[in-house]
């Protein structure tokens, strides 16, 4: 057993040294920094975030100890690893630590909306000049514009971007989420309401009447004087029945049934109802517009033979009453 006056002396050397708390934190956040291995009651104590300066709020003075701690709001800055840095009267060089800015999302108005509503975010915490993608439950959203986002952060990560609700977004609570290109990323709630346009479309014809011909031309009066709008047209055999027959995507206010080599779209005799919607750019329609009836009744083929033939005996009639008045002359 070896007496502890046998044990040689062992030299070590204290060196100062900071601790950050937390380590990963939001821009604002508290930032806690405890030093240690200072002068004993070193003073002119001072704190830096990436070589500048932080307010602090009070005199930082080590104890007895060469202990300290104080605290600073976390400022404006990127998405990332950062700097935390600490030196004194005595203590120099300055020790360092590493504090890693997390992306957060600030605000959103308004927090809920129907595709192709308009939507104002703002956040900080990303990374500088970075281009921008924002989700709506993993659907892209567009710009303001209505064309694919193209937006670059500022260089001090804050984030100040108006976009719209994208098309084929569904009702209900999704989540929004903002990317960067350089991996900082951030998400809130976000609720996909329904809109109904405002306007509804007026059947003007066929109305109450019976029709000749299966190439049916629809008439309405919709939305005048606007562009990114158009109608989808239904045909049913009775009121608020199954379809059996629709159109969407039609730019006009009118359309007719065609019957072509490829297309086949007329209408059978009987008794049918039409009716017509508007829709937007973004898939928000207007309630359907009342049902208007109609019937198709073609004239039978054997109709036109006999018109024909009776038209046909009244010419030669007509002809051969000509012909003897000119042989009597």
């Amino acid at each position: 057993m070896t007496s502890a006056h046998n044990v040689p002396d062992v030299k070590f050397r204290v060196i100062a040294g900071i601790s950050v708390t937390p380590i990963s934190a939001y821009v604002g956040d508290t930032i806690t920094v405890a030093g240690g291995g200072f002068a004993p009651r070193e003073t002119g104590i001072q704190v830096y975030f990436d070589d500048g300066p932080v307010a602090i709020p009070t005199t930082i003075t080590a104890d007895i100890n060469g202990c300290w701690e104080s605290s600073f709001t976390l400022p404006t800055c990127t998405y990332g690893p950062h700097t935390v840095s600490a030196s004194g009267d005595i203590t120099q060089p300055a020790v360092t630590d590493t504090l890693n800015t997390k992306a957060q999302i600030t605000g959103l108005s308004p927090d809920n909306g129907a595709p192709g509503d308009s939507v104002h975010l703002t956040g900080n915490g990303f990374g500088g000049g970075k281009k921008l993608t924002v989700t709506i439950g993993v659907i892209a959203a567009p710009g303001e514009d209505g064309k694919p986002l193209n937006t670059l952060t500022p260089f001090n990560g804050n984030v100040d971007i108006t976009f719209r609700v994208p098309k084929g977004s569904t009702e209900g609570q999704r989540t929004l989420v903002v990317t960067d290109e350089g991996g900082a990323t951030a998400s809130v709630d976000f609720t996909v309401t329904k809109k109904t346009l405002s306007t509804t479309p007026l059947p003007i014809s066929p109305k109450d009447n019976t029709l000749r011909s299966g190439e049916v031309t629809f008439q309405w009066q919709g939305v005048t004087g606007v562009t990114g709008y158009t109608y989808t047209l239904e045909i049913s055999r009775s009121a608020g029945s199954a379809s059996i027959w629709s159109k969407s995507g039609i730019e006009g206010s009118s359309y007719t049934l065609t019957d072509t080599e490829t297309v086949t779209e007329t209408l059978p005799n009987g008794t049918y109802y039409w009716r017509v919607k508007i829709v937007d750019d973004y898939s928000n329609a207007s309630d359907w517009s009342d049902s208007s009836k109609f019937t198709v009744a073609q004239i039978p083929t054997w109709v036109w033979v006999v018109v024909g033939l009776i038209v046909l005996v009244v010419l030669m009639a007509v002809a051969y009453r000509e012909t003897k008045f000119k042989v009597t002359e």
